[in-house]
């Protein structure tokens, strides 16, 4: 898709190091062809120069698009090397550090995958948190939420439990409706016909406190810790289009590709389920 004469060094907040990648290097972005390299907020590129010196930057955005085919396009800072070596080793995490194995499930009313996702989740020796699973408290709901939101990751389930359209159909359905329309044989055909474009505008969608987790954690954990599962045929979020939504299959071919994402996110998986 573009060219990738560079080769620059990943550095993780926990001390990783991932070289070699394959990337085209400016002076405020760095384009990477690698979809599934493990890049988040706050991670440090190591560039070398042809001349022998080394250019570090920090990562402000990864932003990863789909199109035409999934790459990143990584919004960077420079910094001069002794302040992010400096940054490196305040932010690397003690090897002795535990890893949060809690996996948050956010669902709608499709309890069948809901079980499949949790039973799946904890044959990985993960943690799954279901809110409804969770004591009250004497806690709201979004309270809830933000108790049980200390996890490593988050797995959303898109499922067609509502439906919904633009709001100026179901307005002109109102209006022929509304008592000050005579009745006539034109009026009740187009009725019908109205109804008809109504019913057939209507999606299949998530419902709306899904939407609203699935935002809440994108937020909280980063986009690389949060794993969208969704049915095809339901319409998705506009403003999040750009991230990959992973199928919803009766093989359970998600199942690997789930695995490999909270893998990915550092929360590490036994190599038989990647």
């Amino acid at each position: 898709m573009f060219p990738t004469p560079d080769k620059i060094t990943l550095i993780k907040s926990n001390g990783e190091r991932i070289s070699d990648i394959d990337a085209l290097v400016q002076p405020k972005m760095i384009l990477i062809q690698d979809e599934k390299l493990p890049i988040e907020e706050g991670d440090i590129i190591e560039h070398g120069l042809p001349s022998g010196l080394i250019e570090m930057f920090t990562v402000l955005d990864r932003g990863f698009f789909s199109f035409p085919s999934p790459h990143y396009q990584v919004k960077v800072q420079k910094g001069s090397i002794d302040l992010l070596q400096k940054q490196v080793a305040n932010t690397i995490v003690p090897k002795n550090h535990p890893i949060n194995r809690k996996i948050f499930i956010v669902h709608g009313h499709n309890e069948d995958l809901k079980n499949d996702v949790e039973s799946f989740l904890t044959s990985l020796n993960l943690e799954p948190i279901i809110l409804h699973k969770q004591a009250d408290r004497g806690k709201t709901i979004i309270e809830k939420v933000e108790h049980y939101s200390d996890v490593g990751f988050a797995i959303i389930l898109l499922t067609g439990d509502d439906r919904g359209a633009k709001h100026r159909g179901a307005k002109h359905v109102e209006y022929l409706n509304s008592p000050n329309i005579k009745c006539s044989q034109d009026i009740e055909y187009e009725r019908e016909y109205a109804w008809d474009r109504f019913r057939d505008a209507l999606e299949y969608r998530a419902r709306q406190n899904v939407i609203f987790e699935f935002g809440y954690f994108i937020a909280k954990l980063g986009r690389n810790k949060v794993a969208a599962l969704c049915e095809d045929w339901i319409e998705r979020p506009s403003d999040i289009d750009g991230l990959l939504y992973t199928p919803i299959d009766h093989d359970g071919a998600w199942k690997k590709k789930i695995a490999r994402e909270i893998d990915a996110a550092g929360i590490k998986i036994d190599e038989k389920f990647l």
